[in-house]
């Protein structure tokens, strides 16, 4: 699907997004029309916005394909939030002129930035893995089997 995409081909920057109630943590999109390439026209970038304040659920998680447009656009940036240049203020400033589109994720994303988040890439990868699996469900059952459950009565 991806390969299928024409990249840097029309003019625009493209990132890849994917849905998250997690607002808060990534860079929310706000999305205008999608078109018959699956191609969604972005018309800017909030960085790590309150949930009653995101413009939508789409998340850009830092894939993207760039022109070289946006390195000059960070060269004329102020520092922003903490101090320092953003990409998503020159995301933010190139999709409010009609130069960033958005593909949506067709894979499983992980917040391997979140302890959780990792353990949960590698617990889900190591179970999907033919090699691993067994030897990784034998450890896991082991490590349980040693676990005392709480005594509810304590």
């Amino acid at each position: 699907m991806i390969s299928s995409i024409p990249f840097c081909e029309d003019g625009k920057d493209h990132v890849m997004t994917q849905i998250t109630e997690e607002m808060w943590k990534y860079g929310i999109l706000r999305p205008d029309a999608t078109g018959p390439d699956g191609l969604i026209a972005v018309n800017g970038l909030v960085e790590k916005p309150k949930c009653d304040q995101a413009s939508s659920r789409l998340a850009s998680f830092g894939r993207y394909v760039f022109t070289p447009e946006v390195f000059d656009m960070l060269h004329r940036l102020k520092p922003g939030a903490g101090g320092a240049i953003q990409l998503a203020d020159a995301i933010d400033q190139l999709g409010s002129a009609d130069k960033v589109a958005a593909i949506t994720n067709p894979s499983q994303c992980y917040d391997c930035g979140s302890k959780f988040g990792y353990l949960t890439a590698i617990a889900d990868h190591t179970l999907a893995h033919p090699e691993y699996r067994v030897p990784f469900l034998d450890l896991l059952c082991a490590r349980l089997a040693g676990m005392r459950s709480p005594d509810p009565r304590a």
